[in-house]
């Protein structure tokens, strides 16, 4: 009668085994199971189901003016204008066309919270085919020249990037008061060019999100080939920035994921005494990004207790892939201080998916099980 207790005990002690629960709410792996368990010299059984969503890995629950949906994937947008006065009197006695320079006074535009889009402090976002469209009204009469210069700083650690891009506007030029209308699209990929844009190569625009900026300035000049001669001549520049968040090859950052509470004493007393224990399951990658996954054991301080597992290669939109950590013999002795399960996922952009965005039903699903080797003496109980 004493063991048939025992055993019930130490099988109700399994049913709650590993109950952890975790800062985020779409992931919560508290759904043990007793189905499969089995008791002998070997103990094993089921630790729960959770998912990691797109928005998470994004920190997109965040509230920022430019993290969009367009067509069903999360895009970076920004829109603005600026307004350049062209008047400009010809000088008393001069001759000939005289071309004037107008300076574009600089703007600076806050990317709040990009700079906390993703996790770790050397992060490269880069992807696939950002553009910045312009739409531009302008009533000087002559074509126009225009020169302009994005910057990017990074607040944190001070890096900045530059880039600079020319295009020439209205050749021909209707005379004033009409106003021309023109449409430039700045970027590398014409994949994507909207009708009525015309193309101004650039291939930098990467170099300017790689530093995860915090803030972009605008600046440049116009110049016309003859000096406007009429009161009210101007230029109306309407910039949208438009960043579709499908990563390139060279796209990489980080993401981490906190289980709380998950070893209680009871629970490292029968598991962790000696033996060996795997932790083990399969991970669905339902994103554009390779994955590499790397589970740290914490103590009750959130600090790691010195137990290193060989990192889990997950593929972008890999089903099922399976993940392995196992808990030697030799570092159970640490597992005394465990507390909670940090997972840490390295992410790259896949060659594989590149061009294919991020979107807010995509998810990470990770299925774990445990299986104890060694040191339960069942029959003795």
């Amino acid at each position: 009668m004493q063991k048939s207790v025992c055993k019930w005990m130490l099988l109700s002690l399994c049913s709650w085994m590993f109950l952890a629960s975790c800062t985020d709410s779409d992931y919560d792996l508290n759904d043990v199971t007793k189905d499969g368990m089995v008791i002998g010299e070997v103990l094993s059984g089921g630790l729960g189901y959770g998912s990691i969503s797109a928005e998470k890995f994004l920190n997109a629950g965040k509230k920022t003016d430019w993290l969009k949906v367009k067509d069903g994937n999360y895009v970076i947008s920004y829109k603005d204008s600026v307004k350049v006065s062209l008047d400009y009197d010809v000088p008393v006695g001069a001759t000939g066309d005289l071309g004037r320079t107008f300076p574009i006074v600089k703007q600076s535009v806050k990317l709040k919270g990009l700079d906390e889009l993703f996790q770790g402090d050397d992060n490269v976002l880069s992807f696939a085919d950002p553009r910045i469209k312009l739409t531009t009204y302008s009533t000087a009469g002559t074509p126009l020249n225009v020169n302009l210069t994005f910057e990017s700083v990074n607040g944190s650690n001070g890096k900045k990037a530059e880039t600079n891009v020319n295009f020439r506007l209205n050749d021909p030029a209707s005379p004033f008061p009409k106003t021309d209308t023109s449409k430039i699209w700045i970027g590398a990929n014409l994949d994507k060019m909207e009708d009525g844009y015309k193309h101004a190569p650039n291939d930098k625009l990467n170099d300017l999100l790689s530093i995860t900026p915090s803030l972009i300035n605008l600046n440049g000049s116009i110049a016309t080939d003859v000096t406007p001669t009429s009161k009210g001549a101007y230029t109306n520049i309407i910039y949208e920035v438009e960043v579709p968040l499908a990563p390139s090859p060279l796209f990489k950052a980080k993401i981490s994921e906190t289980m709380e509470d998950v070893f209680s004493e009871d629970l490292i007393d029968l598991l962790f005494a000696s033996g060996e224990v795997v932790l083990s399951g399969t991970v669905s990658n339902g994103m554009p990004l390779d994955l590499l996954l790397n589970l740290i054991i914490t103590d009750e301080k959130g600090k790691p207790v010195g137990i290193d597992f060989e990192k889990q290669d997950i593929k972008s939109f890999a089903s099922k892939a399976p993940v392995s950590f196992t808990i030697k013999e030799k570092d159970m002795k640490k597992m005394a201080e465990a507390k909670g399960i940090i997972l840490e996922f390295e992410a790259k952009g896949s060659e594989k998916a590149e061009g294919r965005c991020i979107s807010p039903d995509q998810k990470v699903e990770l299925v774990l099980n445990f299986k104890k080797t060694g040191g339960i003496a069942i029959d003795k109980l």
